[in-house]
């Protein structure tokens, strides 16, 4: 897939107007509004913000050195349990109203690993890619999820489905634990909700689940393979719309 977004800003708005709809508004977010051009952006099913709770549509670099693909897709973001509410503001303490439960079911039911599967781009089935990002939480008086540090510090995890694969690839981590061990434990999505159950003291934990497609960021003058805003939501993104509110 093409596209000639020239950064995760332009797809992130060209996709905005597709997505929409007067039953559910998509509003555009920068990560960080000083470098609004170049940082990752999301698509919030909601005026709420920070919008944690809530399933988004991400755009972001695909690598961040060489800038030559766009990825997009999917965000949920895992907060923390009742356990830290003594001491954490209740906008960080997860709810029934989170997305990351509805996820975890479908995940573990295999729904989404079926959606993924699904997805083709024309007569060419995908290659998926997802990242998971997990930290624990330290000082309450400081705590931002959206902060470059907290960010910056995390374990990350990604991960690679081939098309007509059944299990999902380990590609990079910086946990400096045996990668096989790391890719066995997530061959299979459906896997993930029961693991995150039993880590220890996981309600101090924070965890931000990316899976979506990249695309390669090419000129206008190859409009001829470029895959439209309005293809980029039909084939992909709005596979997701279950999991977005409204």
């Amino acid at each position: 897939m093409k596209t000639t977004a020239q950064s995760p800003r332009q797809l992130c708005i060209d996709v905005q107007a597709h997505g929409s709809s007067k039953a559910r508004l998509l509003i555009a977010r920068p990560w960080q509004f000083q470098d609004a051009d170049d940082t990752l952006w999301w698509l919030v099913p909601s005026s709420e913000w920070p919008a944690y709770r809530h399933a988004k549509l991400f755009f972001d670099w695909f690598t961040r050195k060489k800038k030559d693909r766009v990825w997009t897709g999917i965000n949920v973001e895992k907060g923390l349990g009742a356990v830290a509410a003594s001491v954490y503001p209740s906008k960080f303490i997860m709810s029934q109203d989170w997305a990351w439960h509805r996820f975890c079911e479908d995940c573990r039911s295999g729904l989404f690993d079926q959606v993924i599967a699904d997805s083709t781009y024309g007569e060419t089935s995908q290659t998926w890619w997802l990242k998971i990002a997990a930290g624990y939480v330290d000082k309450p008086s400081g705590f931002d999820p959206l902060s470059q540090s907290f960010r910056d510090a995390r374990a990350f995890y990604c991960f690679r489905k081939n098309p007509g694969a059944s299990l999902w690839e380990l590609t990079e981590s910086n946990d400096p634990r045996k990668t096989a061990s790391a890719s066995g434990m997530l061959s299979q999505l459906s896997d993930m909700p029961d693991i995150v159950a039993k880590l220890q003291q996981r309600d101090w934990l924070w965890i931000d689940v990316y899976c979506g497609v990249s695309l390669e960021v090419v000129g206008p003058e190859e409009i001829s393979e470029v895959t439209t805003a309005a293809q980029v939501w039909s084939s992909t993104l709005s596979r997701f719309e279950r999991w977005l509110p409204g």
